[in-house]
């Protein structure tokens, strides 16, 4: 036996007979309808059930089909409800206005039972398509800005941890250097932590001052403010020779 359609649909028709026939159309064919003899009336109703379907009468009094339709798509919750227009009038600017407002379709009274449901299951369908694609798109928008997020933490996580081992290696080298080399003149331990500072720092703004030859102790005596900045140390600190790669901390 096959499965008789199901959804919800609302019926705005100030025709209390036009209402009754529709809706013994409708429910027969396993359709749950609901009803109201006005525009404003109509809009409060589709608040309320939320239907898959609205059909739509054009001529009535106070509020017209018309003017129903723009209230209708001019809310955020109703505006994509498909509309079925339903009129006796056949003249081609009516049926054009209804498609301009809106409607998706436009039936002419008297109604043909055959008809009027075949317009109504395609309509039922494509507007669950829609509403399904438009629900899936969102989720799946959802997962690549996350899916963006986590990459983006992990991009700067790695950046982080590349440039401390780029640091860390560089510090090695330069107490390697410094235990690698024979160094017995004075000026010579000079000059070779001062080479270290500019290739560290790629800068050469700042001279070390030798001032305990016993310990073999370096002082800062100059250095720019831009370095100073984001130095942890004063100036006139003094620094064991042993320690440049704390000295190099320091600068960096």
């Amino acid at each position: 036996m096959e499965k008789k359609p199901s959804g919800t649909i609302l019926i705005i028709d100030d025709s209390k007979r036009n209402l009754a026939l529709m809706t013994n159309l409708l429910e027969s064919e396993g359709y749950k309808v609901l009803q109201a003899l006005s525009g404003s009336a109509g809009f409060k109703v589709a608040k309320a059930g939320s239907p898959d379907l609205i059909l739509l009468d054009i001529r009535m009094p106070e509020m017209d089909g018309y003017e129903t339709c723009r209230m209708l798509k001019a809310d955020p919750g109703l505006e994509g409800i498909p509309v079925i227009f339903l009129s006796g009038l056949t003249e081609q600017k009516e049926k054009l206005a209804a498609f301009q407002e809106g409607g998706v379709d436009y039936i002419e009274k008297p109604i043909q039972g055959q008809e009027v449901m075949a317009r109504v299951k395609t309509h039922i369908q494509l507007y669950r398509m829609q509403t399904s694609l438009t629900a899936m798109v969102g989720v799946r928008t959802q997962e690549l800005v996350k899916a963006n997020e986590t990459l983006k933490s992990q991009f700067r996580k790695r950046w982080k941890a590349e440039k401390k081992l780029r640091i860390d290696e560089e510090r090695l080298e330069s107490l390697l250097n410094l235990n690698n080399m024979d160094l017995t003149v004075e000026e010579d331990v000079i000059n070779m932590v001062l080479e270290e500072a500019v290739r560290l720092t790629g800068s050469n703004i700042g001279y070390f001052h030798y001032i305990d030859p016993d310990q073999i102790n370096l002082t800062l005596t100059t250095w720019s403010d831009s370095v100073l900045k984001t130095c942890t140390a004063e100036k006139n600190l003094h620094y064991p020779l042993d320690a440049a790669g704390v000295w190099a901390d320091c600068i960096r």
